[in-house]
């Protein structure tokens, strides 16, 4: 990983410290504080040391997960219904 060993402690602690951090807090944090320079650390590289660590959690809504569900079940239902409608004369 491109990410110091310090920096990398800081950024873990940062997030232990409030699971609620998202990773621009976390990064305006050690900006702040003066841990790295301004622009020189990447929201990807944060984001990937908080997977290895399972840090990095995305919560879906489950409405919206549902309504996905059944968005690709009715286009499933729509294509075989279409199948069936096409009969060879």
């Amino acid at each position: 990983m491109s990410v110091l060993p310090l920096v990398q402690a800081a950024i873990l602690v940062a997030k232990r410290e409030n699971t609620r951090r998202s990773i621009r807090q976390i990064r305006l944090l050690l900006e702040g504080t003066g841990v790295v320079p301004r622009d020189t650390l990447s929201k990807s590289a944060i984001h990937r040391l908080l997977k290895v660590h399972g840090l990095a959690h995305y919560r879906i809504d489950p409405r919206a997960r549902r309504e996905a569900q059944l968005r690709g079940r009715t286009r499933r239902l729509d294509l075989v219904r279409r199948k069936r409608s096409i009969r060879p004369t």
